[in-house]
């Protein structure tokens, strides 16, 4: 009996288009959460919310109602849209497209307009990192943080110092 969260994962990553969301990791991105609140639902320690489903629901089409049915822990069972039909993989990609397309176009307008204003770039950027980063550690996350630290570091940019006892 598999998690219905897990088996959306599982969906998910035998589509070329969407691998990345078949991971924990990715599948937690794609809907606004954290690897470890993911791994904690499939596992059993966190309960499987109707406002998670509702989540998953928005990101990939795939029917809240049937993620909290019994019905979803069946592999025999079909995955199901919110209209009760069988879920189309390729109706979740189009939603991604979409919400991408979305977000270039929201990012693009956010630098057109402080370039305007007379920001510099870099400076914009560093906004977004710490917007980002304060985001993260609010819903008690770090791995963006430790993908930052990790690219600075390759970068030589990042000196983590030694501690006392070494």
């Amino acid at each position: 009996m598999q998690h219905p969260v897990r088996r959306v994962r599982s969906h998910l990553g035998r589509i070329p288009e969407l691998r990345c969301f078949g991971t924990q990791k990715g599948f937690a991105t794609l809907i606004g959460r954290t690897e470890n609140y993911i791994r904690n639902v499939e596992s059993g320690s966190l309960k499987f919310s109707k406002k998670l489903a509702d989540a998953i629901e928005e990101k990939t089409g795939i029917s809240s109602t049937w993620l909290l049915s019994q019905e979803a822990f069946d592999a025999d069972k079909p995955v199901l849209a919110p209209d009760g039909n069988p879920w189309n993989p390729m109706a979740t990609n189009q939603l991604i497209k979409n919400e991408i397309a979305d977000n270039k176009r929201a990012l693009s307008e956010a630098i057109d307009k402080a370039t305007q204003s007379g920001m510099p770039l870099p400076e914009l950027l560093g906004e977004m990192v710490r917007r980002a980063v304060r985001i993260e550690m609010n819903a008690g996350s770090y791995e963006f943080i430790t993908d930052i630290a990790i690219l600075l570091r390759s970068h030589g940019h990042l000196k983590i110092p030694s501690s006392p006892d070494t």
